[in-house]
């Protein structure tokens, strides 16, 4: 239905991966625009009110940089070579956190 909602003439969303949360929900997805090479892919939160509506209460969309590659990405790595490398972190290992 989401997809059918906003489809619009040169314009295709695909989506790729769901995690189907009981009060929240994330997705990945790909916008293919007309004939571009290139497509944007990016990830969205949705998060539903506590009171059993149903309704929207929280969407958070992080779409990747349109410019490939992306240009402060390259001039922070020369900076300090650990920004964008993910490693595990123990549960319980950030104050404050799980």
């Amino acid at each position: 239905k989401f997809v059918e909602d906003f489809s619009f003439p040169g314009i295709e969303f695909r989506a790729q991966r769901f995690d189907d949360g009981v009060k929240s929900s994330c997705f990945t997805w790909e916008v293919v625009l007309m004939d571009a090479p290139d497509t944007i892919k990016g990830i969205s939160f949705y998060e539903l009110e506590d009171d059993g509506t149903g309704l929207i209460k929280y969407v958070r969309d992080v779409p990747e940089s349109a410019i490939k590659p992306p240009i402060f990405g390259g001039l922070a790595r020369k900076l300090r070579p650990g920004v964008g490398v993910f490693q595990p972190v123990k549960i319980g290992s950030r104050p404050g956190g799980l």
